[in-house]
């Protein structure tokens, strides 16, 4: 089971032969065709099941082995509804899987955050800074979103984002969880970073030490934006064991980077 959207995350594990099937979740019309298109150009349509509407209301024919979330669970309004949800249609030694915002709601992020951001803005070259949308202009600072205006503009932009990682520990007691900070690569490089080029050297050893700052950032106190999760639906396996299923889990996803 997936979390929707254009589902390329999910056909990866597909084709790699990780999860023989899916079945994902969405409400866009639009996503959904597209979702279908790109299936069948992997060649993978009869593995993937697309479904439009709430997964709350979904009956599965049985015990599913796999559930995955990536960046779609802080899109819920009831974050603890939708992981109870996720716990109980797990099968007994089923696994849920989650890479996803977990910061403030209406991503309301902190003084010392934003000031974070805007002290790594004023220290970049303007090359670094240019608008997206408009070279013309510079893009100097990192300003608090308006939650009222976030929320009319998308309702289920972290609406209840906060809470899911108490929920976690709620229902998944031996859950692992893995803080991964993104007050830099979210916020700070949020609008900028196609201003970079991976293939340049410098700009890579810039990236390289703003992740750095990052992690640094984590360990001063400034909370976490996202979080990577594994846990296992009533375990049998000891923890060396599901530390080694992380790190395969997260070596997979970072080679297809």
């Amino acid at each position: 089971m997936g979390g929707g959207g254009g589902g390329e995350k999910e056909f990866l594990l597909v084709q790699e032969g990780i999860v023989e099937k899916f079945t994902l979740f969405e409400l866009s019309d639009e996503r959904i065709k597209l979702a279908n298109k790109r299936a069948k150009q992997l060649g993978i349509k009869n593995k993937i099941k697309i479904i439009k509407g709430n997964y709350f209301e979904y009956i599965f024919d049985e015990k599913i082995d796999f559930v995955h979330w990536n960046n779609s669970l802080h899109h819920m309004f009831d974050v603890d509804k939708s992981i109870k949800w996720s716990y109980d249609i797990l099968e007994d030694y089923g696994i849920f899987y989650m890479d996803d915002y977990v910061g403030f709601n209406r991503f309301q992020f902190s003084d010392n955050a934003i000031k974070l951001c805007n002290d790594i803005r004023s220290l970049l070259p303007d090359l670094y800074l240019k608008n997206p949308f408009n070279p013309d202009e510079l893009c100097t600072t990192v300003q608090r979103t308006n939650p009222e205006a976030l929320a009319n503009r998308d309702p289920s932009e972290a609406p209840d984002s906060e809470n899911i990682l108490n929920s976690l520990i709620k229902y998944f007691p031996n859950v692992k969880i893995i803080l991964t900070g993104g007050t830099v690569y979210h916020t700070a490089l949020n609008d900028i970073l196609n201003n970079f080029d991976e293939n340049c050297y410098k700009d890579k050893l810039i990236l390289e030490l703003l992740m750095f700052i990052n992690q640094l950032a984590l360990k001063q106190g400034i909370k976490t934006q996202y979080a990577f999760v594994i846990a296992i639906k009533k375990p049998k396996i000891d923890k060396y064991s599901i530390k080694n299923l992380i790190t395969g889990v997260r070596a997979f996803f970072n080679y297809k980077k």
